[in-house]
């Protein structure tokens, strides 16, 4: 194994967050396989007076990568959606303010209120409309 060879000048440290980042890389759907090696790397890292290095390098794996968690990519996803909406309701607002002048209270929490499918649709009623109520009809 990597961690038996000479590491000639380098950092031992360096070298052993290597072959750690290596085998993450290498053995990521394989778990299972993943911890035999760093059982390994224990067990050999005794030879090479390496063990402070390899259990820095293994807080440094065991470090959480909060972007592969499924929560936190359902978060973002809807994070960006909502902010997606935001946007497209500020700029249909400001579409119709344009078009029509200042917008009655109850219009500006109908647009609030809706789905992304009715802004669309309003959205293109607004290119031939004559008046808000031919956009909400």
């Amino acid at each position: 194994m990597a961690i038996l060879c000479d590491f000639k000048d380098r950092d031992p440290q360096e070298v052993v967050e290597y072959i750690y980042t290596r085998l993450q890389e290498l053995l990521k759907d394989d778990i299972k396989r993943l911890r035999e090696c760093i059982h390994m790397l224990h067990i050999l890292s005794v030879n090479r007076n390496l063990k402070k290095e390899v259990k820095e390098a293994e807080k440094m794996l065991t470090q959480i990568d909060m972007t592969r968690i499924p929560a936190y990519e359902i978060g973002m996803e809807k994070g960006m959606e909502k902010g997606m909406e935001k946007g497209e309701i500020a700029f249909f607002t400001r579409l119709l303010s344009q078009k029509f002048g200042p917008l009655p209270p109850s219009v500006e929490q109908r647009i609030n209120n809706a789905h992304s499918e009715e802004l669309a649709m309003w959205g293109e009623r607004v290119l031939t409309a004559k008046s808000l109520d031919e956009v909400f009809s």
